[in-house]
């Protein structure tokens, strides 16, 4: 756009007085030669570009304090929503050139022009919440409003995260945004179903993560690839299901990632997050060989570890919670015993990530109960 600028300033010789304002009222063309004309023209462009990206900086800190109230109200769908317009109409001003505001702020005198930039970046310092530096992502807003509203524990939160998600979505197929969600959208939605006690919700999760796949598989978009947050989240919503069979399906999902590690997929590793929740499932069942079938995912994950196959399945003291938490609600509190004192053992010899905890006896003493 400069060079365009340039060459229709010196093929027209600035006879034009629409373009005198951005050169300088005090410089006329016959009173310097060309080079002296074109050297104040970069100047000015410049000084201009400087005060535009000036303008962009107030309106990012506008929007970002409309977010913040937003979402402190709990209104997360709102916050996106400021966010998109906020983003769109930005663009669709600075492609047409219609700002009033910076066509004023072209004309000012430099010494205003330096006051304005020493106080926006005063402003800059003490902003309240920013959202990144420089112009804000849109999906970075939009993830940022999706984890409040999965985080605000509020009636239908899961719902409406998900809601959202697909108007975004939608609305992107339809070329009126030009950023989409991602894998963390996704995964703030898998979090919300977590998180929530509605009957079924491990069931839209793992929808969800059905339809996150077939969009990856079929457009091969590197960051809609699920990894293993979206996994390890499905699998922790299995755990806290009702409903019969969670367990048997939480464990079915670990030996898919297990099954895609294996040839060659890092991004879906499992790791200690991914086998604790599957324990906790089976610690959590009622059904019949649950306490046996939770000995055998942490038999499991050791090996995994101790062969080096999977240094990130290292068993800490939250993997034995679970375990002795399945004996003691199974009503075996003899053999959660046996399995505190060796992971008392453990701990003595030198392992702190094995460390017990008031849960740790509790849960004994809870067998006994």
């Amino acid at each position: 756009s400069y060079a365009l600028l340039s060459h229709t300033f010196l093929t027209r010789n600035c006879h034009s007085s629409q373009y005198m304002p951005i050169i300088g009222p005090s410089l006329r063309w016959k009173e310097a030669g060309r080079g002296r004309v074109f050297r104040s023209i970069t100047a000015g462009w410049k000084e201009s570009k400087s005060q535009i990206l000036d303008d962009d900086a107030e309106t990012e800190n506008l929007r970002n304090s409309k977010v913040i109230h937003a979402t402190r109200n709990s209104d997360a769908a709102e916050a996106t929503e400021i966010v998109y317009r906020s983003d769109y109409s930005n663009g669709n001003e600075r492609n047409n050139g219609s700002s009033t505001k910076q066509k004023q702020k072209i004309q000012t005198t430099p010494k205003k022009r330096r006051r304005q930039q020493q106080q926006q970046t005063s402003k800059q310092k003490t902003r309240v919440a920013p959202l990144g530096k420089g112009r804000s992502d849109p999906t970075l807003s939009l993830n940022f409003s999706l984890d409040q509203l999965a985080k605000s524990n509020e009636k239908n939160a899961a719902i409406r995260s998900e809601q959202m998600l697909m108007r975004i979505e939608k609305l992107y197929k339809e070329g009126y945004y030009d950023e989409r969600p991602d894998v963390v959208s996704y995964n703030s939605v898998l979090n919300s179903w977590a998180r929530t006690k509605q009957r079924g919700a491990a069931y839209r999760a793992e929808s969800l993560l059905k339809h996150l796949k077939e969009t990856y598989e079929s457009e091969r978009i590197s960051y809609l690839k699920p990894n293993s947050i979206s996994y390890n989240t499905v699998i922790t919503a299995w755990a806290k299901a009702p409903d019969l069979g969670s367990a048997k399906r939480a464990q079915e999902i670990l030996e898919m990632m297990e099954k895609l590690y294996e040839e060659g997929d890092e991004g879906v590793k499992p790791d200690v997050i991914t086998y604790n929740a599957v324990i906790d499932a089976y610690s959590r069942s009622r059904e019949k060989g649950s306490t046996m079938a939770a000995e055998a995912i942490f038999r499991r994950m050791k090996h995994q570890y101790e062969s080096g196959k999977n240094l990130d399945a290292k068993p800490n003291i939250r993997s034995w919670n679970a375990l002795l938490n399945a004996h003691a609600n199974s009503g075996n509190a003899e053999r959660a015993e046996e399995i505190l004192r060796r992971l008392l053992h453990n701990y003595s010899n030198d392992n702190e990530s094995v460390k017990p905890t008031t849960y740790t006896f509790g849960a004994v003493i809870n067998g006994y109960a």
